[in-house]
């Protein structure tokens, strides 16, 4: 009996051996059969057909700047200059990491100059010229548009209502307080050329977007006024002039081409000093 079991155990064992060589037999046969109807495909395929498929596979496209470009720019993106923060409207950003830190207490209620310089492009969007007579007037017309809530009450201390009046007491300042066709935050959106942008890029169109603070549209031309609130001496006004040259040239080509009318006069005013500069 005990013979019996173990011939069982052995004759099992043979069982097992043989289905596995089996088994193994037709997986090599299978791999071999597959390999051959691979290479018998292979063989088959014409040298052309092979050549246009090599040639798919290593395809460069011809213009990777141009996929590489954003679609949409701003006005101060063209060569050479920063991102105009004034018309983002969706156009892309190279992001950055900033690092943002508590300020200090002592520097608390201090005059922050991006929200001023927010305030007083709110204020010259928004004011009634007409009424812009003297710096009474202008306050109370900022206290107009808190009240109707175009300005926020913190807008509305950061105002300098004293350098606003005093605009309005030069000529352009009494051209636009006597009305006519005048353009306020005026949005537009262009195609220009690509190679404003970067090399590669010559032939592409882009969408190019920006807002123009104000211009006057009159028979004979247009004016481009640019307001800038920016701290400057007069030592240092030369460099903000060239920081904002090609800003305004941007802006006089686009009113060019929409309105199909020679800028006569495209002028930056700086508050701070008062005074305009002619480009």
């Amino acid at each position: 009996m005990l013979l019996a079991a173990k011939l069982a155990r052995w004759g099992n064992r043979l069982l097992t051996l043989a289905a596995a060589l089996l088994l193994g037999a037709l997986a090599l046969f299978g791999v071999w059969s597959l390999w051959d109807i691979a290479a018998t495909r292979r063989a088959a395929l014409p040298e052309q057909t092979l050549e246009t498929i090599r040639q798919a596979l290593a395809f460069a496209y011809a213009h990777p700047q141009a996929a590489q470009a954003p679609s949409k720019q701003t006005a101060t993106a063209r060569k050479g200059r920063d991102k105009d923060k004034e018309a983002a409207q969706d156009a892309p950003e190279e992001r950055q990491i900033q690092m943002v830190w508590r300020s200090p207490g002592f520097l608390e209620g201090t005059r922050d100059g991006r929200a001023y310089g927010s305030a007083m492009h709110r204020a010259m969007q928004y004011l009634h010229f007409e009424a812009c007579g003297d710096k009474k007037s202008v306050r109370q017309e900022i206290d107009r548009l808190v009240a109707e809530e175009f300005l926020t009450e913190e807008e509305g201390k950061l105002v300098n209502c004293t350098q606003i009046a005093r605009f309005f007491e030069s000529d352009i300042g009494w051209k636009l307080r006597l009305g006519g066709q005048l353009l306020r935050e005026f949005k537009f959106s262009i195609l220009d050329d690509g190679c404003h942008y970067g090399a590669g890029l010559e032939g592409e169109q882009v969408l190019l977007q920006g807002v123009v603070d104000c211009a006057i549209v009159e028979e004979d031309g247009i004016t481009v006024l640019d307001f800038k609130t920016d701290c400057v001496t007069p030592d240092t006004l030369p460099q903000a002039v060239d920081r904002y040259r090609t800003q305004v040239q941007t802006y006089k080509e686009a009113l060019e081409r929409i309105y199909e009318k020679k800028v006569k006069k495209a002028l930056l005013y700086f508050f701070h000093l008062d005074q305009f500069v002619e480009l």
